[in-house]
């Protein structure tokens, strides 16, 4: 602990980590934003009327639906 390298890189963190952190929680809110924006989330109070209406609306068929703790899964 008492060498060069160790207290560069510690002085190198306590001056550079805080840019960095405040950089990264910019890059993932402006992420968030655009992800949200492109593909919004709806809630469904129901899910296999919400299911249904897809398949018909997308004139689809063969459709196998995989169900999660709180998201379901279309897959053709």
């Amino acid at each position: 602990m008492d060498g060069l390298f160790v207290k560069c890189f510690f002085e190198a963190v306590l001056y550079f980590g805080p840019q960095d952190v405040t950089f990264l929680i910019g890059l993932g809110w402006i992420w968030h934003t655009k992800v949200a924006t492109v593909s919004p989330q709806n809630l469904q109070p129901d899910a296999e009327a919400a299911v249904e209406a897809f398949k018909t609306k997308k004139g689809l068929e063969d459709v196998t639906v995989s169900k999660g703790s709180r998201t379901w899964h279309l897959s053709l």
